[in-house]
């Protein structure tokens, strides 16, 4: 009988570790799965989190160094023997990038120069990004009779400086300011920019936009120590982004507020907040046309001014409240872009969502 009973308890246990065998495997799959939902749900409400922003409205100045050195365009170069020549012509383009001269890198228009000088006659090879290509060339300089120096016949330049506005800021410093890229004035290239810094800007007067005469913030950047906000480390279409190392709490206007899907945004009145007087207020506007499928993502809303306190300030929309957040039912929006030459009064904005991604 015992023998019979411990041979049924022999299979039994067999039985028993047979199972979990079999069944252990998915009870821990159900397990880890469970751990990995929680996972993904904590990924989720962070992600929902992220989402609310300070809304800004505050203005800065901005610097930013190139990578590399722009060129602006061709000049002919007037030679000893009195003839002119450019040796870039057919080489090089307005809007290229210069990023090396025989191999050594290019980080400032007087490191060109000079390098340039150093090497006097001698073929030079440039490396050159034009768009996303890389490519490479042989040029041999030219001395400037009139200049007294050596040339290659191209206008460069490698920063640029001015005042706009942040359009938010998240808890950890980042920030998106402009609501468009910053591009070269004179041939509309977008700068490729290496890096560049935030400062406190001092508006010094406001030049008031009229009928085909826009606008502008007038203001003065002091670069010192004292007066540095944090780095500049992306110029995009949407805008450029950095990170407030110092002073954060000053461009955190009021609570944070959700960012709005361009599906919620309404057209009528919605309010664009500025620090521009020297105090954040927000300031009636119209959104008068949504453009969902706009492609050019810098003109999605189009807006007027119908504050009388902005109007009689400002005229409407100028040079420098670009990045301007705009507001509607508790929720940013958008940020202003443009301006219309004939109204100053009207303009556009891009879509907050395609500034937040």
């Amino acid at each position: 009988m015992r023998k019979n009973l411990k041979g049924f308890y022999i299979v039994l246990l067999v039985f028993i570790l047979s199972v979990i065998g079999k069944y252990g495997s998915y009870l821990q799959s159900e397990d880890v799965f469970s751990t990995q939902i929680q996972r993904q749900n904590k990924k989720l409400s962070q992600k929902e989190k992220n989402t609310k922003v300070y809304v800004s409205g505050v203005p800065i100045g901005i610097y930013v160094k190139t990578e590399g050195i722009l060129v602006l365009g061709l000049q002919q170069v007037e030679c000893q023997n009195g003839k002119s020549v450019c040796p870039a012509a057919c080489k090089i383009k307005a809007g290229d990038y210069i990023l090396t001269l025989n191999g050594q890198k290019i980080t400032t228009k007087q490191q060109f120069i000079h390098l340039l000088q150093k090497n006097r006659e001698k073929e030079i090879v440039l490396t050159i990004k034009r768009k996303k290509k890389i490519i490479k060339i042989k040029i041999k300089p030219v001395y400037s009779g009139k200049n007294n120096c050596y040339q290659i016949g191209v206008w460069i330049r490698n920063d640029t400086q001015g005042i706009g506005t942040i359009t938010f800021i998240r808890e950890d410093g980042t920030f998106a300011a402009l609501g468009h890229g910053i591009s070269d004035g004179d041939i509309g290239v977008q700068f490729l920019i290496e890096g560049g810094s935030a400062y406190r800007a001092d508006i010094a007067s406001i030049l008031k936009g009229k009928a085909g005469k826009p606008g502008e913030v007038i203001g003065t950047i002091n670069y010192v120590p004292q007066n540095y906000l944090g780095e500049i480390y992306a110029n995009t279409t949407g805008g450029i982004f950095g990170k407030m190392i110092k002073n954060k709490k000053e461009f955190c206007v009021g609570e944070k507020l959700p960012v709005a899907k361009k599906s919620e945004i309404q057209t009528g009145r919605a309010y664009l907040r500025s620090s521009i007087s020297g105090k954040s207020k927000e300031y009636s506007i119209e959104i008068e046309k949504i453009f969902l499928h706009e492609k050019d993502s810098l003109k999605t809303l189009k807006i007027k001014v119908t504050d009388p306190e902005l109007i009689a300030l400002t005229g409407g929309i100028i040079q420098g409240l670009s990045g301007s957040p705009i507001l509607q039912n508790g929720k940013l929006v958008g940020a202003v872009t443009h301006v219309l030459i004939d109204n100053p009064k009207m303009g556009y904005g891009i879509f907050a969502e395609s500034m937040i991604k």
